[in-house]
């Protein structure tokens, strides 16, 4: 499978990487790897080819032609906890901050961003399973008091 890759990506890829292949007819993307990445760019679109190989149970079922989609994996954190992108907060100095739910209040806790995937974001400076604020974090402020609805509890109203 032939994967476009911009100039400005360029140097973040490499052969042998991890690549998620989304497939015409598979249910779950494919796992593969980069295989070849072309030397030059393409001088009208400013792309480079990179391949990743089709395994072999889906070589028959894939194409010449066929679209499909890839995620290219550069990097994987785990062991880590991850909130939601939304309970984020950009300080005045650039850094970060979650505010952590306990004991039925926010505080508001330094937080190191690290991998997101759009949706979730990796950080350090929380423990595995405590709770953050993902709406309203405009609202909070340190001390203030919070009600967590269950999803029971939010059906019904």
């Amino acid at each position: 499978m032939e994967l476009p890759i911009t100039e400005t990506d360029l140097s973040h890829i490499h052969t042998g990487m991890e690549a998620l292949l989304y497939l015409p007819g598979a249910e779950e993307p494919v796992s593969s790897t980069i295989a070849h990445i072309d030397p030059s760019l393409d001088p009208a679109s400013r792309t480079a080819r990179a391949r990743a190989h089709i395994p072999p149970e889906y070589a028959g079922t894939v194409k010449p032609g066929m679209s499909a989609q890839a995620d290219l994996i550069l990097a994987r954190e785990t062991a880590v906890p991850a909130v939601p992108a939304s309970s984020l907060i950009r300080q005045d100095d650039d850094s970060w901050a979650v505010y952590r739910i306990g004991e039925d209040r926010a505080k508001k806790v330094a937080v190191e961003v690290g991998l997101t995937d759009g949706r979730y974001t990796a950080i350090k400076g929380l423990n595995p399973g405590d709770t953050v604020a993902a709406d309203n974090t405009g609202q909070l402020y340190d001390g203030a008091p919070v009600y967590i609805f269950n999803q029971e509890e939010m059906q019904h109203e």
